[in-house]
């Protein structure tokens, strides 16, 4: 049994070798490729200007959300695993040394709009120039399509789109804490990259692949989606507190023997 232990322990990791360059902010697209960092893959991101953002988020309303070094918690949790490099990709040398990379890599990983990817020549259409089987993997507010495509959001905006904020229970539309919807797009993002490597492994094919805060929370709803439609209820009606009869008691909030 120990030698079995050793020997799992002595395994490459399921992505190893495969390498990702990243241009991202916040966390819905950067934590996606902190998730294969998890597995293995080997994470460059790269910073402009004052850098991430999300650097410099050390307090959540009154909460101290600092490390000892001054750091932010929340800059750390999406971006474990990486490396970190500083680049102006607006300048001829910064975008050169870019170019550099994803001619290496595997996957390019950006949560940029569609307008500033194309103006600094990190859009799909730009890199498969440089590389013809990279994996393009864009996350959006809205997705690529529709009257929305180049609009930004944050996770807010897509726990109200989806309709989240009104299944809470309560009489008026309640903002989720905890990222809800920027931690399940960025989990829905590794499943997109890492379906799109499948992909490649078998046909040698690079592509683009999106997604969306938008889209990932009306995928998070789609029971209720489907019962409001359905039913035709609105989504007060279908909210967790306002079951008359549940299917089963599991559904139902009961306060407890010790009054919790």
């Amino acid at each position: 049994m120990k030698d079995s232990l050793h020997n799992t322990r002595q395994r490459p990791m399921p992505l190893e070798g495969i390498k990702i360059v990243e241009y991202g902010v916040f966390h819905a697209g950067p934590g996606a490729s902190a998730i294969l960092g998890d597995l293995g893959a080997d994470v460059v991101k790269i910073e402009s200007g004052l850098g991430d953002p999300q650097r410099y988020w050390t307090t959540l309303g009154r909460v101290d959300m600092s490390l000892p070094n001054g750091e932010s918690i929340f800059f750390q949790l999406s971006n474990r695993n990486k490396k970190g490099i500083y680049l102006d990709i607006e300048k001829e040398k910064g975008r050169e040394i870019l170019y550099r990379l994803v001619r290496e890599a595997d996957v390019f990983l950006t949560n940029l709009r569609k307008t500033t990817k194309a103006k600094l020549g990190i859009d799909y259409e730009s890199l498969r120039q440089v590389n013809p089987q990279i994996i393009h993997a864009n996350v959006s507010g809205y997705g690529p399509e529709g009257p929305m495509k180049d609009s930004g959001a944050f996770d807010p905006l897509g726990l109200a789109r989806s309709g989240m904020m009104y299944v809470t229970g309560a009489s008026e539309p309640v903002f989720i804490h905890g990222a809800v919807v920027d931690q399940a797009t960025a989990i829905a993002t590794s499943h997109a990259i890492l379906t799109a490597l499948l992909v490649r492994e078998r046909s040698g094919m690079g592509q683009e692949v999106h997604v969306s805060l938008y889209g990932t929370g009306l995928w998070l709803m789609y029971p209720n989606i489907i019962l409001s439609n359905v039913l035709s209820l609105s989504m007060m009606d279908i909210s967790p507190n306002r079951y008359d009869h549940p299917p089963c008691a599991t559904f139902s909030v009961v306060r407890t023997k010790s009054g919790s």
